[in-house]
């Protein structure tokens, strides 16, 4: 009976606890987006942290461009840099979007790209971001005989 007890009065002040950490734990993502030519800043770009798993798939590209950006964005500041905050510790994709550049997700290549992982243990990750610019080829094309 008096283990009982004691079992009974520990539970609560441990589960006090854990609501105290979960609440003091502040999960982020900090870094600069570069453009992955020339190296210099983006300013002003968009960014879109999405839980993975939670249903919402996608890849980089003209497509999915949204301007004004959508509630849960974020903004670059005039020198590239960002502070992303997220509710939850997990597997986040950030996708990064800003005019004359192509909307991609955080070293994307190919059909694939990298989640930045966050946990109790390490809430905070800083990166670099690189966006690659839109491109287009411009030009005249002549035929044999002189001809446009």
């Amino acid at each position: 009976m008096l283990v009982s007890c004691c079992v009974g009065i520990l539970q609560p002040c441990a589960l006090a606890q854990t609501k105290h950490d979960s609440v003091a734990t502040h999960y982020e993502i900090t870094g600069v987006v570069i453009n992955s030519v020339g190296g210099d800043p983006v300013p002003h770009c968009h960014l879109t942290p999405t839980l993975t798993g939670s249903g919402q798939t996608g890849r980089g590209g003209f497509g999915n461009r949204q301007f004004p950006a959508p509630a849960n964005t974020f903004d670059c500041d005039a020198h590239g840099r960002f502070t992303v905050t997220v509710p939850t510790a997990g597997s986040w994709r950030l996708t990064a979007s800003a005019r004359g550049f192509v909307t991609q997700a955080y070293d994307e290549h190919q059909l694939f790209s990298s989640a930045i992982v966050l946990t109790a243990e390490a809430p905070t990750k800083d990166l670099e971001f690189r966006l690659s610019p839109e491109a287009r080829i411009v030009g005249v094309f002549w035929m044999k005989q002189g001809n446009r």
